[in-house]
């Protein structure tokens, strides 16, 4: 992040971190293709979708005859240190022909991974360093004013620690909320929520930006119409799948929904730390539930069900949501963080309470008694998801790294 140069980092014990990208190149030959400023997006738990997702497209639509992208992978905790390889990433990344750093950020101060990347990051120069998820931005930030880089935070829009009961964890993530929210040069908000919630804790409204989210919208494409076909009705969950995503919730609702609608089918396509509880709750109630685990073939999933359901605890703007619009599926969301202003009740899906089960059922038994109903809420959400593409993403945060190179 000076001018300094210096050689590969390599991991004498065997962590998997350094200097290479998806080709073997080191970062410096990687990126001496592009002279410009270097721009390196740091991701915290990449085995979480969402942020990965959409770095990988910010990087594929980055121009790179004016910016140099990177990308470092921080893994936290040991369950993801045992799951996550960097080769499941190079599938997403090798193409793009940018330098990768993996490090194991198992704990928050991880000294020697740290120096790793510090070096990492001296030798492409980098001018702007994104953080997304909370232990990358700690090191975004820090390093950041180590090495006289910009540090743009990415609020991907969690709020549970804010709004849990007061816990020990709890008060050190407010605290590091704060501290980040003063680093930061400026905070990108995946939705409109995520940004006046940051305004009332008093982080000043001239360095938050809210960008709305893209992707490749004819990636997701699909012919065939929901609730058209003849063949039941099927509904699914594309999520990681822990008990906030709402996992349990659905199934309760399935469960309730297949006592009096027994061809009703219904799919859970994602892997997480609940997978097997949740295995075990649709069994104990006598769920029919399909649990296909990690998917690549997201279009596919998409295809093979009616409608999309994700009854979250808490959510920033979900990237599976916008694929699922993409498809043209019947959507069916809770009420919290950008959802609602993605998705309009009773026009483009339906939006439910979170934590409700009842009223999830609910909206499932309306689309079941009501098809043209919900193939016309399909239709609109299809109408809509024209709001979120690639290019408007791209050019919003092109705008940005202009505007906090040229700050100064």
């Amino acid at each position: 992040m000076t001018d300094e140069v210096t050689d590969e980092v390599t991991d004498e014990a065997g962590a998997p971190c350094g200097l290479e990208g998806p080709g073997g190149e080191s970062a410096a030959s990687v990126t001496a293709m592009s002279a410009g400023p270097a721009v390196v997006h740091l991701i915290g738990s990449p085995a979480r979708g969402a942020p990965r997702v959409l770095v990988r497209d910010l990087i594929a639509t980055m121009d790179t005859e004016r910016y140099r992208p990177a990308v470092a992978f921080l893994r936290e905790g040991r369950e993801e240190l045992e799951r996550f390889k960097i080769e499941s990433m190079l599938d997403e990344f090798e193409a793009l022909n940018v330098p990768i750093f993996v490090g194991s950020m198992e704990k928050s101060w991880h000294l020697h991974d740290a120096a790793a990347l510090d070096r990492f990051l001296r030798d492409l120069h980098a001018r702007i360093l994104v953080g997304h998820l909370q232990r990358a931005d700690v090191w975004a930030g820090l390093l950041s004013r180590w090495g006289r880089a910009h540090y743009i935070r990415v609020f991907h829009g969690q709020f549970r620690h804010w709004t849990a009961r007061p816990t020990e964890t709890a008060y050190v993530l407010r605290v590091a909320d704060r501290l980040l929210a003063g680093l930061a040069d400026r905070i990108v908000c995946v939705s409109p929520e995520a940004l006046a919630k940051l305004e009332a804790m008093g982080v000043p409204r001239s360095r938050l930006r809210w960008i709305r989210s893209g992707i490749d919208l004819d990636r997701f494409r699909v012919d065939a119409l929901p609730l058209t076909s003849g063949r039941p009705v099927t509904f699914g969950m594309v999520t990681r799948v822990i008990e906030a995503k709402g996992t349990r919730e659905f199934v309760d609702a399935i469960a309730a929904i297949q006592s009096t609608n027994p061809a009703v089918r219904a799919v859970v396509a994602g892997d997480g730390p609940d997978l097997e509880s949740m295995r075990e709750r649709a069994g104990s109630l006598g769920a029919e539930i399909d649990f296909l685990g990690h998917s690549a073939d997201v279009r596919g999933v998409l295809a093979g069900i009616d409608v999309f359901v994700l009854p979250s605890y808490d959510e920033g703007t979900p990237i599976s949501l916008i694929e699922a619009m993409a498809a043209g599926r019947v959507i069916v969301v809770s009420d919290v963080g950008g959802m609602p202003h993605v998705i309009e009740d009773g026009t483009t899906g339906l939006v439910v309470p979170a934590r409700n089960s009842a009223a999830l059922e609910a909206a499932f038994r309306r689309i079941l008694a009501e098809p043209e109903f919900g193939a016309g809420l399909a239709k609109a959400a299809l109408e809509a998801s024209e709001l979120y593409t690639l290019d408007q993403m791209a050019g919003e945060w092109h705008r940005l790294y202009s505007e906090v190179l040229n700050a100064g």
